[in-house]
């Protein structure tokens, strides 16, 4: 079975938890008010860290740049992205339940379908309040 830690900010997923760690930094300081050293010219959005400034100037101002999906043409913003959703396409399901015979392609459904396990009902309707375990 494959390791996954997944940014729950951009679905980019890395193989250590402390490469998650901190690859989250750069998410700390997305603002556009904050005090840092590198801001985008397009949007002012200010980062910690060059390397986070460049990376979202690839993924949110790419000058119409995609990569597309050669299975179904869905275009993504950013390479990562795009081979994130190529799961979609494969039969292979590496994350097991170990409390029943379910399997899924990503870590973030293994984890929502556990919680179904101990009676969690983490989806609130916005209409009637009442709590679900699925959306």
């Amino acid at each position: 079975m494959i390791r996954s830690f997944e940014c729950s900010y951009c679905d980019k997923s890395f193989s250590y938890a402390n490469s998650l760690k901190v690859h989250l930094m750069t998410h700390a300081f997305e603002t556009r008010d904050s005090p840092t050293p590198y801001k985008c010219t397009l949007c002012e959005k200010g980062f910690l860290y060059q390397s986070s400034l460049l990376y979202h100037k690839e993924t949110a101002h790419n000058n119409g740049r995609k990569f597309a999906c050669v299975k179904c043409g869905k275009r993504f913003n950013h390479k990562q992205r795009l081979v994130r959703h190529q799961i979609v396409h494969s039969d292979t399901r590496p994350f097991a339940c170990n409390e029943c015979n379910s399997a899924f392609k990503t870590r973030a459904n293994l984890k929502n379908h556990q919680a179904v396990h101990r009676g969690e009902k983490r989806f609130v309707c916005k209409i009637c309040g009442q709590k679900f375990s699925y959306k």
